[in-house]
């Protein structure tokens, strides 16, 4: 097993599951040869953006509400020493008002470190930040998705394309999400329909994913505590990573401050 801290490439490998059921000698690329380039990743550089976008109908306002949410991330990754950083900007949109953060932070194993205005803050797991700034490549659940689709894969300018449907479902199994299964948890979540929804990924012609896709389009039902009626919420999801520079120079050292690093929801209230 090869950990990657970073959540958006769990969904690169969901995507390498689903094509490496029909992968065959007949098209060049083997789904030993996409494994044994997953398990080769040591250390690299990525870059993700994201788009959230929430509507719902508002029976006080009269009118549909949106949140926007666009985040920007870039960082690195060492996956010998568990190591990560980078930088995560976050613009949410809200009612006329945008509201920005913009944020280094650092991995450690599970541990995830936010600086805020110079000083280091860790971050519970089930936080949507944590989810953007750690996650782990495994590729043990493979064998469970080996089996469960098939998707046609195209040869292309330096390497291989495929473009397949998923679920919410399948990508929630997948990569075990805390912050969506926290969101779960919540007994007034009463259902999460896939509208739609499919993941693009690019592989090189060594076997190599790099870039991957991911758009989901899905509807919430949520109960109303009070009222017990159950509203629909629609929610667009669109997120693109981009991998480079894989195994080449990448030097992640400990920021100063971060033994010290008290917990930001503390800070937060």
């Amino acid at each position: 097993m090869v950990k990657m801290r970073r959540l958006l490439a769990v969904l690169l490998i969901l995507g390498v599951v689903m094509a490496a059921g029909c992968i065959g000698d007949s098209v060049g690329l083997t789904k030993e040869k996409v494994l044994n380039a997953i398990n080769s990743i040591e250390r690299g550089e990525y870059t993700t953006n994201a788009s959230v976008v929430l509507r719902a109908v508002s029976d006080e306002l009269n009118r549909t509400i949106t949140i926007e949410e666009y985040i920007h991330v870039t960082g690195a990754f060492d996956n010998r020493r568990n190591l990560e950083k980078g930088h995560i900007d976050v613009r949410v949109k809200y009612l006329g008002i945008e509201t920005k953060i913009s944020w280094p932070y650092f991995t450690n194993g599970s541990n995830v470190y936010f600086n805020v205005e110079g000083k280091w803050y860790s971050m519970p797991l089930d936080n949507e930040l944590t989810e953007f700034a750690n996650g782990s490549l495994n590729v043990d659940f493979i064998e469970k998705l080996l089996s469960k689709k098939n998707v046609e894969m195209k040869r292309v300018e330096g390497g291989y394309y495929f473009k397949t449907n998923v679920t919410f479902e399948e990508i929630l199994n997948a990569t075990g999400r805390e912050f969506i299964n926290t969101i779960l948890k919540d007994e007034n979540v009463m259902n999460i329909t896939t509208e739609s929804g499919y993941v693009e990924v690019k592989i090189r012609g060594d076997g190599m994913p790099y870039w991957i896709h991911e758009y989901l389009n899905l509807i919430v039902s949520i109960r109303d505590p009070l009222e017990g009626d159950t509203d629909n919420m629609y929610l667009t999801i669109n997120e693109t990573t981009e991998l480079r520079n894989i195994n080449g120079d990448v030097m992640i050292t400990v920021p100063k401050g971060i033994e010290e690093a008290k917990p930001l929801d503390e800070i937060l209230g």
